[in-house]
């Protein structure tokens, strides 16, 4: 008797497939509609925080006035936001009749943790107070920034002064900003045009030397130099809206922008495989013991299952990131904890596992936890859907 047909086993999976997508999609949806629907808080209750003599607050268009018992005008309040690496940052700021900034008061904050605890702890937000409005300030000249968290600095900078542009002009128009073009930014450039080269080296010798030397440069510089990894934050970012002033965070542009480019150009998740300075640091440690690929002895199910976990850990991600409108709080890579070597008992926990286990499995985190491998997968597995339906489509003309 012949052998039944392989074809209702194959309708099955693929109703299973497409069943899983919708869900994950209606997942996201719904976690972005609910962070959507979510309002701010009130400003004129806060405008005494930081103008402290205020007894009564008129907003006048985007400028809250205040006056005293007396009805003088004792300053003005403006409330404005940018993004950092993580997320916006959504600050209040007073000014005296004399146009010195007399307060400046986080409203909220949806910035990575780690970046936004190095700003608290060096007094960022307080080296602004006493500034002239009509004074012009360059972060890193008249300002010191902050080492770690250049992005989120960046981001707080912007919003007070694009507070402070409210309350010269009554309009939103923001300043110029120069534009931010350095070594990392380079760097990046460099590391994934050299990317799209290597699949085309024949040598394996030649390809291997390569490969290993775009690792570890990126582990120095866009690693240990800067901590500027791409992380599942920049993809909930990107979802949420919140994209940062391109003339001072292109970093930001360039590592998601070329991370997706290159899947969508070339077909190859070259990031994940060559560029991702924490994927190096696993390599490197693999190379201190006896690493291998995980082997499930055949259990090939076991072994499907275990390639959805971060799957799924990326979806779970990205909802909490869009349900809360924090993109920071998505990110539970240990990448900034190796990289700036400070964070929680928690995440220095996660990053000890996962270094001792690169010594025995092949870079286990990037394999089963990391949600940014999935993210651009995503976009492969769309760029490939895509490519289909317009052969199909093709074939269906010619004939």
């Amino acid at each position: 008797m012949p052998n039944a047909p392989a074809w209702p086993a194959m309708r099955h999976s693929k109703n299973v497939t497409t069943l899983r997508n919708a869900l994950i999609v209606a997942i996201l949806l719904g976690a972005w509609l609910y962070g959507f629907t979510t309002t701010r808080s009130e400003i004129a209750p806060l405008v005494p925080n930081v103008l402290p003599t205020a007894h009564t607050v008129v907003k006048e268009g985007d400028v809250f006035v205040a006056y005293n018992t007396s009805h003088e005008i004792v300053g003005y309040a403006a409330a404005a936001d940018a993004t950092g690496y993580g997320g916006p940052v959504y600050l209040l700021v007073g000014v005296d009749p004399e146009g010195e900034i007399a307060g400046i008061q986080v409203i909220e904050q949806r910035e990575t943790p780690g970046f936004y605890a190095l700003l608290r702890d060096n007094r960022f937000v307080q080296k602004f107070l006493g500034r002239k409005l009509d004074q012009p300030l360059v972060l890193g000249d008249d300002i010191d920034g902050v080492s770690g968290a250049s992005l989120s600095a960046n981001a707080v900078a912007t919003a007070i002064w694009r507070s402070v542009a409210k309350i010269q002009t009554e309009t939103a128009a923001s300043a110029s900003v120069p534009v931010q073009f350095g070594l990392p930014e380079v760097t990046l450039v460099a590391l994934f045009a050299t990317s799209l080269f290597l699949p085309r080296l024949r040598k394996p010798r030649h390809k291997h030397a390569l490969r290993w030397a775009i690792m570890l440069i990126s582990l120095v510089i866009l690693g240990f130099m800067y901590n500027k990894p791409l992380t599942i934050a920049n993809f909930a970012s990107l979802l949420a809206g919140y994209w940062p002033t391109w003339q001072n965070h292109l970093y930001w542009y360039l590592v998601l922008g070329g991370s997706i480019g290159v899947v969508l150009f070339s077909g190859k998740n070259m990031y994940c495989h060559t560029i991702c300075p924490f994927g190096t640091a696993q390599d490197c440690f693999a190379r201190l013991g006896d690493a291998h690929p995980f082997s499930a002895s055949g259990d090939s199910k076991l072994t499907r299952r275990l390639r959805w976990v971060p799957r799924w850990l990326a979806v779970l991600a990205l909802a909490m990131g869009l349900a809360f409108r924090q993109p920071g709080a998505a990110s539970y890579e240990p990448f900034g904890t190796l990289f700036s070597l400070s964070a929680g008992f928690f995440p220095w926990m996660l990053l000890v596992i996962v270094l001792f286990t690169s010594m025995l499995l092949l870079r286990p985190f990037c394999t089963y936890l990391c949600p940014v491998k999935p993210a651009l997968e995503s976009a492969l597995y769309v760029r490939n859907r895509v490519r289909r339906l317009w052969n199909t489509r093709m074939s269906a003309l010619r004939q």
